[in-house]
């Protein structure tokens, strides 16, 4: 009796151990099956939302390229950036097509993969071999109208224009610098940071860039210059030279003031291929120059000989020394700069405390 009772007590045990792991199992089983449940429908609604967005912009529905500086912004669609940058329209569609498979075609198997999830018997068969196989195209198409692009940006030339200040009148040994009228209406507190940002205008016929920089040569030179440098990338060296000297630059003088406009422009059918332009003063030594405040716009990485940064340079007198330019009126700034070095000093006195 005894043994018996020990064997009814082991099969008691074995099946409450049976019952345990199938409790968690079918736990387990109906909690992955929530986890996949959920998964799907996340995958669905992810993959149908960008496949839907991509779609839009396909067809011209919403503006998907998007830049903005201070208080300008500009919207452009897919098809307005092709016009300037795509050299036929051929290239311009493969481009399209291409993008929209390499992109859409892997959000389209997303949200199959969560149907998948949700209904598991309802499957079609070779779709996923279809997919790759139009991914794949899509792939092909991005690379060779990318290679297309590239080719039309593999040279570049530089052409200069000079202008002595003789020349345009300006006899005074001081000068002042400003900026012009601004059509992307950039305010002239937030002017240095927004001429880093992208800002373009398009018309039937020209293209506006916003973005030029202004800065005055290091080494005192023996004739006052001002040097208008244009810059062009093209497929030739012929097409880069030819696409600069098509750039088109004014700047005005008055007296001894010198206002440089914040912007250029270049035909659109030269479309977009970096076209850049700087534009360099070379000051003769013991002449004086007066950075208005609005020439933030336009300025960037002027050298000095006690390194202040650009923005700070403006609202001051400098003069071209030998060794570099030299502020005539900056203690306020050097007051401060001692000042927040005392502070600092301070602090880390504390900190060693």
């Amino acid at each position: 009796m005894g043994a018996l009772s020990g064997e009814a007590a082991e099969k008691k045990l074995a099946r409450g151990i049976d019952r345990t792991f199938y409790f968690i199992a079918e736990l387990l089983r109906k909690l992955f099956n929530v986890i996949g449940k959920f998964l799907g429908a996340l995958f669905v609604i992810l993959g149908t939302f960008t496949v839907i967005a991509l779609l839009a912009a396909l067809f011209n529905v919403a503006d998907v390229i998007h830049f903005g500086a201070d208080r300008w912004s500009a919207s452009m669609d897919i098809y307005e950036w092709g016009e300037i940058v795509f050299d036929s329209s051929e290239w311009l569609i493969a481009s399209v097509a291409g993008l929209f498979l390499l992109v859409g075609i892997p959000f389209i198997a997303l949200a199959y993969s969560g149907l998948t999830l949700l209904f598991p018997g309802n499957r079609i068969p070779y779709l996923g071999t279809a997919l790759f196989g139009l991914w794949f195209l899509g792939l092909v198409l991005t690379i060779f109208s990318g290679f297309s692009i590239l080719k039309s940006f593999s040279k570049e030339e530089t052409v200069i224009e000079r202008y002595a200040l003789e020349e345009l009148g300006i006899r005074q040994d001081t000068l002042i610098i400003r900026s012009g009228s601004d059509p992307f209406n950039i305010s002239a507190s937030r002017g240095y940071s927004a001429n880093r940002d992208f800002m373009i205008k398009l018309s039937d016929d020209k293209v506006t860039r916003g973005n030029l920089e202004f800065t005055i040569m290091e080494m005192p030179s023996k004739r006052a210059v001002v040097e208008i440098c244009k810059r062009s990338e093209g497929a030739t060296f012929d097409q880069a030279q030819s696409k600069a000297e098509a750039i088109n630059y004014s700047f005005e003088n008055d007296s001894n003031t010198l206002i440089f406009n914040p912007f250029f422009t270049f035909p659109s059918r030269d479309l977009l291929r970096a076209q850049e332009l700087t534009i360099h003063l070379s000051m003769t030594e013991g002449m004086v120059v007066f950075l208005d405040e609005s020439s933030k716009r336009i300025i960037k990485d002027i050298p000095n000989v006690t390194n202040i940064y650009d923005p700070y340079m403006t609202g001051h007198y400098w003069k071209m020394e030998k060794e570099g330019l030299i502020c005539l009126d900056c203690e306020e700034i050097e007051k401060s700069d001692a000042q927040n070095e005392g502070i600092k000093e301070v602090s880390i006195q504390v900190n060693i405390d």
